[in-house]
């Protein structure tokens, strides 16, 4: 939700490419990890960064195909990828942890990321330009109270459930 609101104000392609860059970081990060306290944090602010990139991801979609087949082709793409890249993630780990280690597929997925995140920046359409200070829009036209609220709610009820 945060994430969400911060990219309508700022733009969906800044906060997408922050959340693509910072989701790289954090993978490599995981390889490098020496402690298992290490790896969960590194994993725990992966995480964080991916909830930039899921918003912006939907928004780009929808700002940048008009209504109607392209558009549903493109939010078809966006549902499909995730399971079709959990199962062969799954499969494809398997043969590397056997092979190679554990260390490798963060490497790996670390590397890709990175080099998606270079494409990104000259695939994704851009934003539009801000008017005035990012700073005073960001401070007065987000209900930060709310969103903190909103959030924290849904991920407590989701630890709940859990």
């Amino acid at each position: 939700l945060l994430a969400g609101s911060i990219a309508d104000v700022i733009g969906t392609k800044r906060v997408n490419l922050l959340g693509c860059f910072l989701t790289s970081i954090f993978i490599l990060a995981c390889g490098l990890a020496r402690t298992g306290i290490e790896l969960i944090m590194f994993r725990a602010m992966q995480g964080i960064a991916v909830s930039l990139c899921l918003p912006t991801s939907v928004a780009i979609v929808a700002n940048a195909a008009p209504s109607g087949r392209k558009r549903n082709i493109g939010f078809s793409c966006l549902g499909f990828v995730q399971p079709i890249g959990f199962s062969l993630g799954m499969v494809l780990e398997g043969v590397i942890l056997d092979t190679m280690g554990w260390r490798f597929s963060y490497y790996l997925c670390g590397s890709l990321s990175l080099a998606l995140f270079a494409v990104s920046v000259w695939a994704l359409p851009k934003d539009a330009v801000i008017e005035g200070s990012a700073f005073d829009k960001l401070k007065k036209e987000i209900d930060w109270v709310g969103a903190v609220v909103a959030s924290t709610s849904l991920g407590l009820f989701s630890y709940i459930l859990a």
